[in-house]
């Protein structure tokens, strides 16, 4: 199976993402003391909202599921709760969070509010307009914002080329336009390298 290049470099912990340095100390403070609270992640796409919410899923320790607003139903969701009988606590992370059904998010509120589930919502639109207000007053929102050109350009210039079984030599000004061709998405700059 064909595994794309920006899911192999895709980054494992907070120092490997590019930008958004001020979010990433907040949240690694959270999970070095342990205090990690329900929140929303809200932005443009391909900008690290999932990979941020994969590295505090994979540093904090408890079990932690996904559910995806846009595709996935109430059963499921009523699935992962069950579990929160056998491990007291979970994280959920939720993707398009906006798509959420008001009878979920009413579903799910008490949980998050208990903090048997903290939640991490993740969404491309803006959560004090998308999101219902009672999940909204329970969580913590930031922003994730895009990364400059500059940030861009010294990232995909550190990809490893040979991931791609390929032996390519680029010039500095290729990565230069790639970087800024990408709008501020670090998924899309890595897609453009890729096809190149």
């Amino acid at each position: 199976m064909y595994q794309p290049l920006a899911d192999k470099v895709r980054p494992k912990t907070f120092s490997e993402i590019i930008g958004n340095n001020q979010l990433l100390e907040t949240l690694k403070l959270m999970l070095d003391q342990d205090r990690m609270v329900s929140l929303i992640l809200y932005g443009p796409t391909g900008v690290g909202k999932t990979t941020i919410a994969d590295i505090i899923a994979d540093k904090y320790p408890l079990n932690h599921f996904r559910f995806n607003a846009s595709t996935d139903n109430k059963a499921l969701l009523k699935q992962i709760i069950e579990t929160v009988k056998l491990y007291h606590s979970v994280i959920l992370i939720i993707d398009e969070i906006h798509r959420m059904n008001r009878d979920i998010q009413d579903y799910l509120l008490p949980y998050v509010e208990k903090g048997q589930i903290t939640m991490i919502g993740l969404t491309t639109e803006n959560p004090y307009i998308s999101v219902n207000p009672a999940i909204r007053s329970r969580v913590s929102i930031f922003k994730v914002k895009r990364p400059s050109a500059l940030e861009i350009e010294e990232f995909i210039k550190k990809i490893d080329i040979s991931l791609l079984d390929k032996e390519v030599e680029i010039e500095d000004e290729v990565y230069h336009k790639i970087s800024i061709s990408a709008n501020g998405e670090v998924r899309t700059a890595i897609n453009m390298l890729e096809i190149l």
